[in-house]
């Protein structure tokens, strides 16, 4: 019986085939074997939907796990790519077997992103204007003056006028890259299949980047949901432990305006706060990081996702170390605060890394076989250090 020679190291890849999205290339596996020289196991799963694709990976890793010595890396692009990153944050542990790199191509990190301006959405208003809860409310001439001379007023102040200009703020990947390889209507249309109600969005193993900060909202009743109805109470219920985030204190207002008609509905927020990750006697290690991304509308969370993973592995003892032998490798003793800031930096930059380059999308665009090549040959090398 002939011998079947087991390569150095094993890769996990997870690519998902989700409906209303590009279809991934079957290509992917054997081009990531070939260029990592390491076995590959395309995890197929029976479906896309949450939580069952949670459930399955995680299943496939218990089963996995336990038999394997070697080490063992992770890939995944898009919705594959969110459950290799929630993955890697949960079941990452020190030691020469086990997850010690991922390999990501543009990883849906977080479900709650902007919506479209139809009809149903549950965290956005429909209309002809939108305002935030920051924005003036709309001048009105006080009562008992005329409009002669509440124009006049306006007028008398052009300084006033000058500031109410606000700058615009510069374009975001989800309004940039609309029209692209993947379309935010897309996204919506999945994210509607994927969840049946709106805080399964919620659970950080569908959005790994909440586990590295809070959530910035509160789940809607329902993707039915009405914003002009009154509001009802805040949920009863917490999403894992994260419940502490929902300030009940600090409900902004949001108005919207149709024609003739104003309205007001108060919303519940949530803040947006950085996490400690890993918590404290987990046992868990942030891995190493190679996150592809580009001119698609996921690219700005792909870049706040890396920003994160870096400052979570710049508080890990790992992460000291590796600030310490950069802060060497610097000229002088960097022993200063700022060397040591940009010490840090440059470490948490080399452990996770960004790469900007096309569509940053697997399958999408031109050049992506050469990318899916880059990222097998530093799972490679990563796997075998």
């Amino acid at each position: 019986m002939r011998k079947v020679k087991l390569l150095p190291a094993l890769v996990l890849s997870l690519p998902l085939a989700d409906p209303f999205l590009p279809p991934l290339p079957t290509i992917i596996p054997t081009l990531l074997s070939l260029s990592a020289n390491s076995t590959v196991i395309n995890l197929l799963l029976p479906t896309p939907n949450h939580p069952h694709a949670t459930h399955a990976t995680l299943a496939a890793w218990d089963f996995l796990s336990p038999r394997n010595s070697r080490p063992i890396g992770l890939a995944g692009c898009l919705t594959g790519g969110s459950l290799a990153a929630a993955l890697a944050l949960t079941e990452a542990r020190p030691g020469s077997s086990g997850i010690r790199a991922v390999a990501l191509s543009s990883p849906v990190t977080d479900w709650l992103f902007p919506e479209l301006p139809a009809p149903g959405n549950w965290a956005t208003l429909s209309g002809p204007t939108f305002r935030p809860a920051t924005a003036p409310p709309p001048r009105s001439i006080p009562k008992g003056q005329s409009y002669a001379s509440f124009a006049a007023s306006l007028l008398a102040r052009p300084s006033a006028q000058k500031q109410s200009r606000a700058k615009e703020p510069p374009l975001t990947s989800w309004d940039a890259h609309a029209t692209g390889t993947l379309s935010p209507s897309a996204l919506h249309a999945l994210r509607r299949t994927l969840f049946a109600r709106p805080s399964g969005a919620f659970d950080p193993f569908a959005s790994p980047v909440h586990f590295l900060r809070s959530e910035g909202a509160v789940p809607a009743p329902g993707w039915g949901w009405d914003p002009r109805a009154p509001p009802g109470p805040p949920p009863s219920s917490s999403i894992g432990n994260f419940a502490e985030d929902w300030d009940a204190e600090l409900p902004p207002t949001v108005e919207w305006e149709t024609e003739g008609v104003e309205v007001e509905v108060d919303v519940p927020a949530r803040r947006r706060v950085p996490r400690t990750w890993p918590p404290p006697g987990s046992g868990v290690c942030v891995p190493r990081f190679r996150v592809s991304t580009g001119a698609n509308v996921l690219r700005d969370s792909n870049v706040e996702f890396v920003g994160l993973v870096r400052r979570a592995f710049a508080g890990t003892e790992v992460g000291r170390t590796e600030a310490e032998r950069e802060a060497g490798r610097m000229e002088g003793d960097g022993g200063d605060d700022e060397g040591w800031r940009r010490a840090v930096a440059k470490a948490a930059e080399e452990w996770v890394r960004l790469e900007e380059e096309g569509s940053g999308i697997w399958g999408g665009g031109e050049g992506w076989e050469a990318d899916v090549e880059r990222a097998g040959k530093w799972l490679g090398d990563v796997l075998r250090r």
